[in-house]
């Protein structure tokens, strides 16, 4: 599926659909829907920035790893707003968690509860300094302000392989343990498929 918003193309994949509607009608908790709008905030903390800092686009791309900006041929690269672009993703869940942490604290409501603590999740996850995630799209970007894009590609490769592999192995470790929670585990090879698949650059 794709439209057209002015010069800005958006293609949504189907498994991204898919997913969401998978993730809705399997679950019986609000967990599910409660992920799915964080995870829509994320990268519209991304969007906001991007307007901000007048950044021009070309493509949008929506699938089940998340969001994929293409930038326009004609836009000039400056590293300093590529870093803020990736950082207003955490940043928005850093806020709704603490704004929805303070109201639980008023209230005292476990949904609340819930919402901040996946906000806080989404954040912290997507600020490691790893290949895609946020937090290596902003190292990449602050790298390549002190030297050549190259080298600040391969120092990040670097970092992402050696934080990944404690990752994949802490999850073989927690697999064999609890014999059914393999969270960690499927973290770590969703971060691989990152690393092999996917772009430093894309948000």
């Amino acid at each position: 599926m794709w439209f057209r918003y002015k010069s800005v193309t958006v293609k949504i994949s189907f498994l991204f659909f898919a997913v969401i509607f998978i993730a809705l009608v399997t679950q019986n908790s609000s967990l599910p829907l409660i992920l799915i709008v964080s995870a829509l905030l994320h990268e519209a903390g991304h969007l906001v920035s991007l307007f901000f800092t007048r950044t021009q686009i070309s493509v949008i791309y929506l699938n089940i790893f998340g969001m994929k900006i293409v930038k326009a041929i004609n836009c000039r690269m400056n590293y300093r707003n590529d870093c803020k672009i990736a950082l207003m993703g955490p940043f928005v869940n850093l806020l709704v968690f603490l704004i929805f942490l303070t109201i639980f604290f008023c209230i005292n409501s476990i949904i609340l509860l819930q919402i901040a603590l996946i906000n806080l999740f989404l954040a912290l996850f997507n600020l490691l300094p790893i290949i895609c995630l946020d937090g290596g799209s902003a190292l990449y970007s602050f790298l390549a302000m002190k030297k050549s894009s190259l080298k600040a590609y391969r120092t990040l490769r670097s970092i992402s392989v050696l934080l990944t592999i404690p990752i994949i192995v802490f999850g073989v470790f927690q697999l064999f343990i609890t014999r059914f929670n393999f969270t960690f585990l499927l973290v770590g090879m969703y971060l691989i498929v990152l690393l092999i698949f996917k772009n430093p650059k894309h948000l």
